[in-house]
């Protein structure tokens, strides 16, 4: 059902209004939300086996002195939290806004 202005609110907690549909919608589910966890596992756990790989070989004095370099000059943090930003902006764009990227 809907109420509000405009009838674009729906009665239950857990759908929301979707323009595209032209109706009220079921919120989605944190499946996508648990593909980006997996991930982001995935690639912390791949860090970590490699940062444990290279502390074994003689090359690593270089590669880190190297890497410390590159990371003060670029500065990784900030385009982290870029990232992580536009994520957040783009999963909401579609349940808020009903905006589909394709």
């Amino acid at each position: 059902g809907h109420t509000g202005p405009l009838c674009e609110w729906c009665v239950s907690d857990e759908q929301y209004f979707s323009r595209a549909e032209r109706g009220c919608a079921d919120c989605p589910t944190a499946g996508r939300f648990g593909i980006l966890a997996g991930v982001v596992v995935a690639l912390a756990v791949t860090g970590l086996l490699l940062y444990r790989a290279l502390a074994r070989a003689e090359a690593w004095d270089r590669f880190r002195a190297r890497l410390d370099i590159v990371e003060s000059q670029v500065g990784f943090q900030p385009k982290f939290k870029i990232v992580v930003s536009f994520y957040q902006v783009v999963a909401t764009l579609g349940p808020v806004y009903g905006v589909r990227l394709h």
